[in-house]
């Protein structure tokens, strides 16, 4: 990887956000700052040892999924929500969560991210336990992911910079230049301009407030994002807009990609797989085409109305 060589910013916070990075937001997002959190190298790349004595290449052990879920049952009070779930995401993978209203999708996301616990079963982050070996362990590991909310959960007492700034900041191991270079860096990642940084939350539209969360979950450069209804009460074109963007840095950053959605063209221009919920379960997972020719009620109703089809229609599909 390529150092990035950061602008001269000014080391106070009340300086010009404007003048101060306008070199950071042209720097290229496959050149991010070398961190000291970093795992190093391209996402999920490995390297091939030699032999010392034949000089023959030497199988590297498989890598195991970036998230596995197994035998996982989830229960409130006497309402089951997941019965012996099964799910397994592969490196490099955009998987998107389908299902009807109630039947678990944010529920699983907030449980592959540690905010809640199963009744039952086991959830694996990159062939870790979510729990267990001590603080540091957990805390490392959750530095390797980054969360979208639904409706950007950004803190409406913090200026865009500071809510940015602000996973960097708890890992008190950086100086507020390298912070500040880094917040610059990523909002032109998801292309922001720095005078943006010195806005409130509430001065932000719906599309912005998307855009400066989606940075803020790419702040510690993760392998793995979480998104829950990325474009939900966006309009039709700013929608576009940041699914392309998405999908953009998904492909330059190495992302493995997991979504909450039930917009169809979101699913049909994101994903590469699909797991759909249902009977509190993953009823099927594969591709597009292989999930539109099962024969069950709700992915019938999901995928062949005449509303879904119109949407295919409309991606190529």
């Amino acid at each position: 990887m390529s150092q990035y060589n950061p602008p001269n910013l000014p080391s106070e916070k009340g300086g010009d956000l404007g003048s101060a990075a306008e070199a950071a937001s042209t720097a290229s997002v496959n050149n991010p700052p070398n961190l000291p959190f970093q795992k190093g190298g391209n996402h999920g790349s490995a390297a091939k040892a030699a032999s010392p004595v034949l000089g023959s290449v030497e199988p590297i052990p498989a890598c195991p999924p970036v998230i596995s879920a197994r035998g996982l049952s989830t229960r409130f009070g006497k309402v089951w929500v997941h019965r012996n779930l099964n799910l397994e995401i592969q490196a490099g993978e955009l998987v998107a969560l389908v299902g009807g209203s109630g039947s678990g999708k944010t529920t699983l996301l907030r449980q592959i991210i540690g905010l809640l616990t199963p009744t039952e079963g086991e959830i694996r982050v990159f062939g870790e336990p979510l729990f267990g070996g001590g603080v540091l362990r957990e805390r490392l590991l959750r530095q390797r992911f980054g969360v979208l909310f639904q409706q950007g959960a950004l803190f409406s007492a913090f200026s865009v910079f500071d809510n940015v700034a602000f996973p960097l900041r708890e890992l008190k191991r950086l100086d507020e230049a390298t912070i500040r270079d880094l917040v610059m860096l990523k909002l032109s990642m998801v292309e922001l301009l720095p005078r943006h940084g010195e806005l409130m939350p509430a001065e932000l539209s719906g599309g912005m407030v998307k855009r400066v969360a989606l940075a803020r979950a790419l702040a510690l450069e993760p392998e793995l994002l979480l998104l829950d209804e990325p474009t939900a009460g966006l309009d039709p074109d700013r929608s576009d807009s940041f699914v392309r963007l998405i999908r953009s840095l998904s492909a330059e950053l190495g992302l493995t990609v997991v979504l909450v959605t039930h917009d169809l063209d979101t699913l049909a221009a994101l994903s590469t797989r699909i797991a759909v919920l249902a009977e509190q379960r993953i009823l099927a997972y594969g591709s597009m085409q292989d999930i539109m020719k099962i024969d069950h009620p709700f992915i019938q109703n999901f995928f062949h109305s005449e509303r879904s089809m119109r949407a295919l229609q409309n991606v190529g599909i």
